[in-house]
């Protein structure tokens, strides 16, 4: 017996056939749904994140559209009124645009921290809030690091897993 000389051999995957999942908010790991090696889809959730911002980011979008619909209504009855107050009719107008467009960029920070539009919408006719920011895969592929464990805090935008396509041979491979 005696040493063996082994040759280590390391591979790499085109930039193109990986990538990173990572949660959009900061918060702490609430949720682990896949292993190393489980095939993903595009999309598929592959981890939860409890992040109290996403909560934070609801309860203004409930709060907007509230006030907005009450804003909207209240025009409405002004606007029947004979002789009502133009002046008061302008502020309510500009109160209810004002109140739609705050809600759209509400929905729109919510789309992008990885909530569905049927998530959103549920939001804001059911009050059903979502209590943890979905950590999606990037890309189809097979999951093969993730280095995080549950209750670790995490940042906005740290990469959480890595999931390589593997669908197809090129590699680089270094002996």
């Amino acid at each position: 017996e005696g040493d063996v000389d082994r040759e280590v051999a390391d591979f790499e995957v085109p930039p193109g056939r990986r990538g990173l999942a990572a949660s959009q908010l900061a918060g702490t790991v609430r949720a682990i749904r896949v292993d190393r090696g489980q095939p993903v889809g595009p999309g598929d959730v592959v981890a939860e994140v409890y992040s109290p911002e996403l909560l934070t980011m609801q309860q203004d979008l409930l709060k907007t559209h509230l006030e907005a619909q009450l804003a909207a209504t209240t025009l409405a009855s002004l606007k029947n009124v004979p002789g009502a107050a133009a002046r008061r009719v302008w502020e309510l107008e500009s109160q209810v645009s004002g109140l739609r467009s705050r809600g759209e960029a509400l929905r729109r920070r919510l789309l992008t921290a990885g909530l569905t539009p049927a998530e959103v919408e549920r939001l804001v006719t059911r009050s059903e809030m979502v209590t943890a920011v979905p950590v999606r895969a990037p890309i189809a592929g097979v999951v093969v690091n993730f280095d995080k464990v549950l209750g670790q805090a995490v940042a906005a935008h740290e990469p959480l897993f890595e999931v390589h396509d593997l669908s197809s041979p090129p590699v680089r491979a270094f002996v």
